[in-house]
């Protein structure tokens, strides 16, 4: 009864080691995915805004000048970056 425990044991562990082994590989696969859509989502968000500052700079370049364009395109950004800077101050109450 003895050696037939033990190989029940053995068996049981490595069926257990197998599966843990696949849970962490698609657990791995699942956390690449994420990674690279975030790299992704930040580059799209990157040129996003530098396409978006371009034209506002632009628009407002034919209707005021260049150093009231770059003043007002610069406060647009220090606005923004206040505004996210306070809202990730804010934490939750527990």
């Amino acid at each position: 009864m003895n050696g037939a425990t033990a190989v029940l044991g053995s068996a049981l562990r490595i069926a257990a080691t197998t599966a843990a082994a696949s849970s962490l590989r698609r657990v791995a696969g699942e956390a690449k995915k994420q990674m690279l859509l975030a790299i992704l989502m930040s580059v799209a968000g990157a040129v996003g805004v530098i396409c978006l500052s371009a034209a506002g700079f632009i628009v407002l370049r034919e209707q005021l000048g260049a150093a009231e364009a770059w003043s007002l395109v610069g406060v647009f950004y220090l606005l923004v970056s206040v505004a996210v800077y306070f809202l990730g101050q804010t934490r939750p109450r527990r």
